[in-house]
């Protein structure tokens, strides 16, 4: 059941992140050829083309795009954990909250995932540019699956702890 639960996840995140994150990413990239002075030919949904420059600044450019991204991502992900707050504390119909607050933790499981995959694509696009483009896409969903699963055992082992606390309170 767990794995299935991994895999769907795993996809949302997947969808996420082409979705919504994707355009957030290249506009880190962007926005740091800019900075840098460096000539953009073109932004698409998933890549930016600049002039080749054959020095620092091209690392600091793939550095940029899973950087920006990661700090969206930690932003919203703080945005989310103050909502599941605030429906924690407010009156409302016990199945209703139960549905929202569940749709936030899922949320938070989705961002945390795809947070630590666009940190990864950094360092590759940053210091192993070759051997990112090497790897294409199956690695990189692999890599997303992989974080999805921590996201959710790291969830479940937090659940499994406040369970226990509640049961067992200590004097």
């Amino acid at each position: 059941m767990y794995v299935l639960i991994t895999f769907l996840l795993s996809w949302m995140v997947i969808f996420f992140d082409g979705g919504a994150i994707s355009p957030i990413h290249e506009l880190g990239h962007a926005t740091a050829a800019v900075l840098l002075g460096i000539r953009i030919i073109r932004i698409e949904w998933g890549s930016v083309q600049y002039v080749v420059t054959n020095d620092w600044r091209e690392n600091v450019v793939g550095y940029s795009g899973g950087l920006f991204a990661t700090s969206v991502l930690v932003l919203l992900y703080v945005i989310i954990k103050r909502a599941k707050l605030l429906l924690e504390k407010r009156e409302i119909r016990a199945k209703l909250k139960r549905r929202l607050v569940g749709a936030t933790i899922v949320l938070q499981m989705v961002v945390i995932a795809d947070a630590i995959a666009q940190l990864t694509i950094s360092v590759l696009e940053g210091s192993f540019y070759d051997a990112y483009i090497a790897l294409g896409l199956v690695p990189l969903f692999t890599m997303i699956m992989i974080f999805t699963g921590a996201s959710f055992f790291i969830y479940l082992v937090k659940m499994d702890e406040s369970t226990t606390e509640s049961q067992n309170p200590v004097a």
